[in-house]
């Protein structure tokens, strides 16, 4: 019996147990919706209706507000308002139906006033008024009274004429408000003459013409107020009665928190009973607190009551109709998984055929891969053959090879041989020279086809391996009248680590190739570390901007035949050969597999009679500056090189000793050096003499408070010099801080001298010569001299951007007689820039320029 999971098994029941979780995930997922979407239905239908009930409550209250705007407007209208006046002016909003309780007039009363006012009610038809109060306080010490003197309905007024309002607190409280701000005020809920709850709006009266802005003006000028009565039963079935949402239950509070005492109101939807009681009569559903805005703001002139609806419990239904959404989704999902169910079964059927016939393609294919296998073997045979006869060749035909150019060098080097004699000799020496390039690129080619060539990385100083390249060439070159010459961008790093034999192979067999097609002309060496395409028009479309900062670029440029059209895409192929070459046609086809090896491309584009230019790049890495110090050296550093700038140097040490040793050990070399042996010093000679490095004790800063580095780089030009610190023992976490603020780098002692020489020339590009090197310049063209900013520091700010500028359009002309306006003692520098613009490197002009005018 096999396990359920056998992959045939697996293949089969996957599907089906994949379309039953994605029919039940629909299914859920439809459920959610359909949840989703009936909850949205309620909200929206409860904050509908919700809002409609508030809609109407508030059209009704501000009828209320317009009544009691109008009565006052009414005693603002005239200064003497009768009884009779006010009864056949309220008559008409009693017969109205609007379930307004009462009206009456309320006017201020001073206490000198009193007795008057109380004589002229009696004689009013109200012989035993007088001013009263529900408490029986005594009013005598009152400077104020607010009696209510006139009253509708009669009937219900009767009994509370000569009422003074300003004794009950819920009473006062509004009543000073509408006095004191002019405007409408309502009261807090009372309890009516009537029974029953209700509340009163009160309208300010003062005295005609008058025009108070202040408080103290209003309370003045204040004559009396207007007020009306509402039931607050009979607000809430008048609101009901217009209103679609009868069937929803609802608290009016004076609080936005429901608790006990702060009930106004409440309506229970289901027995259709308005209770003024203060205790809440039912629970807030849950619902209130996280789904519905259950609670609503009621404005009532000056006042905000809050009314809380409760919505009706839904929730039942909404669960049954998903379930039954979920159900209806697990059906369809069942029925598609039979149906899925029959066709694997039918499936399965036609793998089990398939099966079948694809063992027989496989027993089929497993005698032809024996077969793949025995020739493979044998053809890996025959090439290890191949290399044991290479072996044996190389031995057998080198060393008399070796042998036979030995002795043609001595029989050339006698002088008594004939004329004949001696071109016979040459024309041995040149063909014998010949078979064994040929037998050493055959033998090369060989190793690079067959994998064997590794790539070996080591550190490599490139400006001395492109000059050591081109002094190999040099006899060729001269002897054809040839120039060569040679340009490093300023922002390659001068020590890279590559394969230094490598690079060295592919620069010579390019190299060789322009020399042998070249008749005139200066043959160029560019290396730089930024994507020139432009010059061969290539699309690299393989570069990001991240590789692009870890390749380095060299083209080498010619100007001889050139390379007709129909066989470039052919020069790299193994031994191809155009008619006029004499070669194997291995050199270009060695060169390309060496760049492919080092993970590089290559590029080339000639036109017949202007010359040719082959581009390739490869990726490189920069070594750390601790393995570039510990990088072995086998030549001695005898001077600066020809052609750079006067490079100065500012020694700061107290002691003589230490400064003696810079001094005689940099200026043999060509340094210009200057010391002091206190930091005051240092300025003033930081001042006149712009050093452009500067070696100082780093106990001179720590001991010296008045003065500071910051302030030495602060001094005329020289935010750009660099700093290099003389350490003995470790410092402080601080004291290592402000190391780093001060100085740019910093060297600990003891330390071997020659580090001297590789900090300066890793900080300002200062080459050098060396012990048994002939001439810096190969002796048949000029080579780039290297400049930096520093170089022409010395120029006016004018004349640098007039340089910027003729080399940015490329002015030749203007860029000439710029040129001639720098000093005669700056010769190096003259012959440097000139050489930039004959060779039209205006971009190299323009990074020597650029630093100095930012």
């Amino acid at each position: 019996m096999k396990f359920p999971f056998y992959p045939r098994y697996l293949s089969f029941y996957l599907p089906l147990v994949i379309s039953l979780f994605i029919g039940g995930g629909l299914s859920i997922l439809l459920t959610l919706i359909y949840w989703s979407s009936e909850v949205y239905k309620v909200k929206t239908n409860f904050e509908k209706q919700g809002d409609h009930l508030v809609e109407n409550l508030q059209q009704h209250i501000q009828e209320y507000i317009n009544i009691t705007d109008a009565l006052g407007a009414f005693y603002e209208a005239s200064d003497q308002v009768t009884r009779q006046d006010f009864k056949l002016f309220t008559e008409h909003f009693l017969d109205e139906n609007l379930g307004i309780l009462g009206m009456a007039w309320v006017p201020k009363v001073s206490q000198k006033d009193r007795f008057l006012y109380e004589e002229e009610m009696k004689k009013a038809g109200f012989p035993n008024f007088k001013i009263w109060t529900k408490q029986g306080n005594n009013l005598r010490d009152r400077n104020e009274y607010f009696p209510v003197t006139y009253g509708e309905p009669k009937e219900i007024y009767h009994s509370v004429i000569g009422l003074e309002l300003s004794s009950s607190e819920i009473l006062n409280s509004p009543l000073k408000k509408a006095r004191d701000t002019g405007e409408i005020t309502a009261s807090q809920p009372v309890k009516l003459i009537n029974e029953g709850q209700g509340f009163m709006l009160y309208y300010p009266v003062y005295r005609r013409e008058s025009y108070a802005e202040t408080v103290e003006e209003r309370r003045q000028e204040f004559k009396g107020i207007v007020y009306t009565v509402y039931r607050l039963e009979d607000l809430i079935k008048l609101t009901l009665h217009h209103s679609s949402s009868p069937n929803r239950s609802f608290f009016l509070s004076n609080t936005p928190t429901l608790q006990d005492n702060s009930i106004i109101l409440s309506f229970d939807a289901d027995t259709q009973i308005i209770n003024t009681t203060t205790r809440l009569p039912f629970s807030i559903p849950s619902s209130c607190q996280s789904l519905l805005q259950c609670q609503r703001k009621i404005t009532i002139a000056d006042t905000h009551w809050f009314i809380t609806i409760i919505p009706t419990n839904q929730q039942n239904l909404i669960i049954i109709k998903s379930v039954f959404v979920f159900l209806l989704g697990l059906l369809l999902t069942v029925l598609i998984t039979t149906y899925l169910w029959k066709t694997l079964s039918e499936k399965n059927h036609i793998e089990q055929v398939i099966t079948e016939r694809t063992n027989a393609l496989i027993k089929t294919t497993e005698e032809l891969e024996q077969i793949v296998e025995q020739r493979t073997n044998e053809l890996e045979k025959a090439n290890e053959e191949k290399n044991q006869i290479l072996d044996k060749i190389n031995h057998e035909l080198r060393i008399p090879l070796n042998n036979v150019l030995g002795f043609l060098d001595l029989l050339g080097s006698e002088h008594s041989l004939t004329e004949k004699k001696d071109n016979s000799l040459q024309i041995i020496q040149e063909n014998s020279q010949y078979l064994l390039r040929l037998f050493n690129q055959i033998l090369e080619f060989s190793k690079v086809t067959s994998g064997e060539i590794l790539i070996q990385c080591n550190i490599v100083n490139l400006e001395n391996l492109v000059t050591t390249v081109l002094k190999q060439f040099e006899q060729q070159a001269e002897v054809k009248k040839l120039t060569l010459s040679y340009s490093i961008d300023s922002e390659v790093f001068p020590y890279l680590k590559i394969d230094e034999s490598k690079l060295i192979k592919i620069l010579s067999n390019l190299l060789d190739n322009a020399i042998k097609f070249s008749n005139q002309g200066i043959i160029t060496i560019r290396v730089f570390c930024d994507n020139q395409a432009w010059l061969l028009d290539n699309e690299i479309d393989d570069y990001t901007d991240d590789n692009f900062q870890k390749n380095l670029w060299i083209e080498i440029e010619d100007h001889g035949n050139g390379i007709p059209i129909e066989i470039q895409e052919k020069v790299f192929d193994p031994f191809f050969r155009s008619k006029d070459n004499k070669g194997v046609g291995l050199g270009l086809s060695i060169t390309h597999k060496l760049v492919d090896l080092m993970g590089g491309k290559i590029y080339l584009k000639s036109q017949l009679g202007q010359g040719t230019i082959v581009q390739f790049h490869f990726p490189v890495t920069v070594p750390k500056p601790e393995e570039i110090y510990k990088t072995p050296t086998n030549q001695k550093i005898v001077s600066i090189a020809n052609y750079e700038p006067d490079y100065r140097i500012l020694v700061i040490d107290d002691q003589i000793e230490s400064r003696e040793v810079f001094i005689n050990f940099l200026e043999p070399l060509g340094f210009q050096l200057k010391q002091a042996n206190y930091l005051e010093n240092a300025l003033n000679i930081a001042q006149n003499w712009h050093p452009h490095l500067i070696f100082i004790d780093i106990k001179i800063l720590f001991l010296n408070k008045k003065v500071n580095l910051k302030k030495l780089k602060n001094y005329c030009s020289l935010e750009q010099v660099i700093v290099i610190g003389i350490a003995s023992g470790k410092f402080e976490d601080s004291q290592v801080n402000k190391l780093q603020f001060w100085c740019d780098d910093c060297l600990y002692k003891p330390f071997a001298i020659e580090l001297i020489l590789d900090k300066i020339n890793y900080y300002l590009g200062v080459r050098y010569r060396y012990e048994h090197e002939e001439n810096e310049i190969i002796s048949t063209g000029k080579i780039v001299k290297k400049l930096n900013s520093a170089s022409v520091a010395m120029m006016s700010s004018q004349w640098l951007e007039q340089v910027y500028w003729a080399a940015s359009s490329g002015n030749s002309n203007v860029l000439k007689e710029l040129i001639q306006q720098i000093p005669d003692n700056y010769s190096p520098v003259i012959n440097g820039m000139m050489e930039l613009v004959n060779t039209f490197n205006y971009r190299k002009i323009r990074q020597i320029i650029q630093p100095l005018i930012d």
